[in-house]
């Protein structure tokens, strides 16, 4: 039977660990929409009117700018995730497993998270029609150049709220740093980012941040589906931030590392989202050059002993 006590400096030192993993990896979609604290079950969102100032006549009504604004009621979830590690009594003399512990479950929540908004934002451009299609190719100059003018149709660059991002996948990444235009690119500094990632890279490109996100969907006929979107076009709301825990469980006669948070995610305006089809085509690769070349396979002249 496993040692039920765990001393209060283990569990105080899980959590410090805990909130530092999801400070520095606290997702990536989550700290690129707008977001909202609740104590309901529900929260609604409303999105922001365009256009200009106007005239007004003494006594009239102030012109409003969101008149046809339509709310956005997101649903909180329960979402939980933990570890159970029989051999806690041990590590709990081994404070370098901290780390260990803390991301998994941490990270679990954060990936939850991020799907939520994903999914989101991927059922209501299906849903509306904001989907560029993948024509067999991957990313390309005119898929670009389509996503840009989508959105300046319907005013999102000219609207001054918000930052515009693309989550592409790796081998989306690849494709479009192929494109000549883009041999000049703005990279973005990792102070710049709106999240931590040590490693990740992104650059400004046609009123855009590009960034990599390997979570997004793969068909089954290795299509996969990149997501851009404005910042204050998508909502996040949650009653209950990630909390983390460890205890020890009488009925499994484990310790257990949990972590949980109550949330949901959803499109305030669907003007402001987009979907783009592309076939995750791997760069071929170049056959690997003969170790012994013969430089005169049919044995002529200077091929033979004694030449």
């Amino acid at each position: 039977m496993a040692d039920s006590t765990i001393p209060n400096s283990f569990k105080v030192a899980f959590d410090d660990q805990c909130k530092l993993v999801y400070q520095d990896r606290g997702g990536r979609l989550r700290q690129c929409v707008r977001s909202k604290q609740t104590d309901a079950t529900e929260v609604t969102f409303y999105r922001l009117g365009k256009g200009e100032a106007k005239d007004k006549e003494r006594g009239a009504k102030v012109p409003r700018l969101n008149l046809d604004r339509i709310p956005t009621k997101v649903k909180l979830k329960k979402k939980y995730a933990s570890e159970a590690i029989d051999d806690l009594d041990t590590k709990v003399q081994a404070y370098d497993e901290l780390p260990k512990i803390a991301e998994s479950v941490v990270m679990a929540c954060t990936r939850a998270q991020d799907n939520m908004i994903k999914e989101a934002i991927e059922t209501k451009a299906i849903e509306v029609g904001n989907v560029i299609p993948h024509n067999d190719t991957g990313w390309t100059l005119a898929k670009v150049k389509k996503l840009h003018r989508q959105f300046g149709r319907n005013h999102i660059f000219d609207s001054g709220t918000g930052r515009n991002f693309v989550f592409t996948t790796s081998v989306g990444f690849e494709d479009l740093l192929d494109i000549p235009q883009l041999s000049n690119v703005d990279w973005i500094g990792q102070g710049e980012m709106p999240f931590r990632m040590s490693g990740l890279r992104g650059f400004r490109w046609y009123g855009f941040e590009w960034y990599t996100w390997d979570a997004l969907n793969i068909d089954d006929d290795e299509i996969s589906y990149s997501l851009a979107f404005n910042s204050e076009c998508v909502a996040f709301a949650y009653a209950a931030d990630l909390s983390t825990k460890i205890y020890y469980d009488e009925n499994t006669d484990e310790h257990v590392a949990k972590a949980k948070f109550y949330a949901g995610a959803g499109v305030i305006d669907e003007m402001g989202i987009m979907v783009i089809q592309n076939v995750e085509t791997e760069p071929e690769t170049e056959p690997d050059p003969d170790p012994n070349p013969n430089p005169n396979p049919e044995g002529g002249a200077g091929s033979g002993p004694g030449t």
